[in-house]
């Protein structure tokens, strides 16, 4: 999974910038897929894992580029339409048969998996702002009683010390020019331009709530 893999990341990121290629058959699958369904696949992987009785299970992986593709291949949020798997893997057959080195793929029993792109490259740069620019935008917003700034995933959460806070600064437009400042900041680090400033994940919450509802905790409150 594309999830917190670096690794996988900058292969696919190689691969969108057009500095890395794919294998004959791989790339012929991410073109044909990315035409057939007007999507865009950014990446595809070809690999094999283990299976509880030691044998390998042949995986193939489609990173897409955006949440619009995705949606467009989903038969829910975690899996692919049957249709849409049926016609990967028998494309992936036809073009591993027609390849020079058919040996290199086991196309049996293939474990169909897809990602999503722009969610990992939009969640590095919201950590590469919480790690660089959040305290800075804490002390320039301290009057406004913002306590902390924290992320998961691409989206940023900010925290006021109280509940009546979050109202005073909804009302005094306090709410928008944090909403800016971070889209700002983050905007950054946004290499392929995913963010935008009205549709930036970012919500605001309170220390007092942390505090009453979470057990001050994070991991409860995100979990």
């Amino acid at each position: 999974m594309l999830y917190q893999d670096s690794q996988l990341y900058q292969a696919a990121r190689a691969t969108k910038l057009g500095q890395a290629e794919l294998s004959d058959v791989l790339e012929r699958l991410r073109r044909s897929i990315s035409q057939h369904y007007s999507v865009n696949v950014v990446h595809v992987v070809y690999d094999t894992i283990d299976k509880r009785d030691g044998t390998l299970l042949p995986r193939l992986n489609l990173i897409l580029e955006t949440s619009v593709d995705c949606t467009a291949l989903m038969k829910d949020r975690f899996s692919l339409k049957r249709d849409v798997q049926q016609t990967i893997l028998r494309r992936f057959s036809r073009f591993v048969a027609e390849c020079e080195s058919p040996e290199a793929y086991d196309t049996n029993d293939i474990f169909l998996i897809f990602d999503n792109f722009s969610e990992e490259a939009m969640r590095l740069a919201s950590a590469s702002f919480l790690e660089s620019d959040a305290q800075r935008v804490i002390a320039e917003f301290a009057h406004r009683h913002v306590w902390m700034i924290d992320s998961v995933s691409s989206a940023i959460t900010v925290f006021y010390r109280s509940d009546e806070d979050i109202r005073t600064n909804a009302a005094n437009g306090c709410r928008e020019l944090l909403t800016q400042r971070c889209y700002e900041l983050t905007s950054a680090y946004d290499e392929f331009h995913y963010f935008s400033v009205d549709h930036f994940p970012i919500r605001f919450d309170s220390k007092e709530n942390l505090d009453a509802n979470y057990e001050g905790g994070l991991f409860y409150y995100y979990h």
